[in-house]
């Protein structure tokens, strides 16, 4: 997250990419080395969708729209179905919605939910590290709920389904998600939250 490299991270994107390299090399995993002309960061927008991605004649797809997994940061997938989309928006014979309304409920529609339940998941996973910490060290005693999470970021499961699985095997970690997912509504959203 962006502002986890803000508050603990003191140091510049391309150092952090170059050391990388240099251990990945190390270990005989990759080889070569990190070259500053091809080290190009951009922000990726996992805060969720836009709630307008669209105005007028112009509709704002994939990244630009905020249309990426909010856990796995993936947009390809999201950037082909917003695209597919916003051609469909544009060819549909005129109506009484304008072209960006269309367009919203139809990205709403089609991706709106899955995208919505990412990024409550990221901000459940993410609001306190030692979640991640335990869910990595529980991984070795819950084979099954590993295997639901493989299914989940190879695209098989939906979140939706993810959730409903491993809340019914853990009652404490309904609870504690039901509590959370409570008290962090009332919080506001971080606009502009993204991943590197």
């Amino acid at each position: 997250m962006l502002s986890h490299f803000r508050e603990a991270i003191d140091e510049a994107p391309y150092d952090l990419q170059r050391r990388f390299v240099e251990r990945l090399c190390e270990r005989g995993v990759v080889v070569g080395g990190s070259a500053r002309e091809h080290f190009t960061p951009a922000l990726i927008p996992i805060g969720g969708p836009l709630g307008r991605p669209g105005r007028g004649r112009v509709l704002l797809a994939g990244d630009a729209g905020g249309f990426v997994n909010a856990v796995t940061a993936e947009g390809i997938y999201y950037a082909m179905v917003s695209g597919e989309l916003a051609a469909q928006a544009v060819g549909a014979a005129p109506g009484v919605d304008s072209l960006a309304d269309r367009y919203r409920r139809a990205c709403d529609y089609e991706i709106g939910a899955e995208l919505r339940d990412s990024v409550r998941i990221q901000r459940y996973l993410f609001s306190d590290c030692r979640r991640i910490g335990r869910l990595i060290d529980g991984a070795h005693r819950e084979e099954k709920v590993v295997r639901l999470m493989l299914d989940f970021v190879g695209g098989s499961r939906s979140y939706r389904d993810l959730r409903r699985r491993i809340l019914s095997r853990s009652p404490s970690l309904l609870l504690s998600f039901v509590w959370d997912c409570l008290t962090t509504q009332a919080l506001p959203s971080e606009p502009g939250v993204s991943g590197i």
